[in-house]
């Protein structure tokens, strides 16, 4: 774990603002690495706000319902079938997804739910927009976070 300097803060703080539409009050950030996944939050061992792969930021979970906000760009709806094993930590499939905005591939998206439509997964794009809309079948989106899951509870 490491303090990030005031130019990293930064950087982070823009990134997430682009995808939550408000401008946020973050002044220090702390960055966890673990594996390929890079994980930020405010203090040492406090609630995780952001999420990194690939050198792409995007808001953690516990943010987007701490703000009750939803994402503006970078999301896809699955259908409610899909909600049970994604919260569970499974991939999402093309068969799940019913709504795309504004993927990727090798970027961060949220998932949303079908009715209340909030997040539920925080994942990496495997395919783009225009591949994904193609598909038929197959996996189109990495799980890297989800509902419940060890980032959720924070426990580093």
């Amino acid at each position: 774990m490491r303090e990030l300097s005031k130019k990293e803060v930064k950087q982070v703080r823009q990134a997430l603002e682009a995808v939550l539409g408000q401008k946020l009050g973050i002044s220090s950030l702390y960055e966890h690495v673990q594996g390929e996944l890079i994980y930020y939050t405010q203090e040492p061992a406090k609630q995780v706000v952001a999420v990194a792969v690939h050198g792409a930021i995007f808001p953690a979970l516990n943010l987007f319902w701490k703000l009750k906000i939803r994402p503006k760009t970078s999301y896809v709806v699955v259908d409610q079938g899909a909600v049970k094993p994604i919260v569970s930590g499974a991939d999402i499939l093309r068969p799940g997804i019913i709504e795309v905005h504004n993927i990727e591939k090798q970027k961060l998206c949220a998932v949303l739910e079908p009715e209340r439509r909030v997040p539920i997964a925080v994942g990496l794009c495997l395919v783009s927009e225009e591949e994904l809309k193609n598909m038929q079948r197959g996996k189109c989106i990495k799980n890297l976070h989800h509902l419940g899951d060890r980032l959720w509870k924070l426990d580093f």
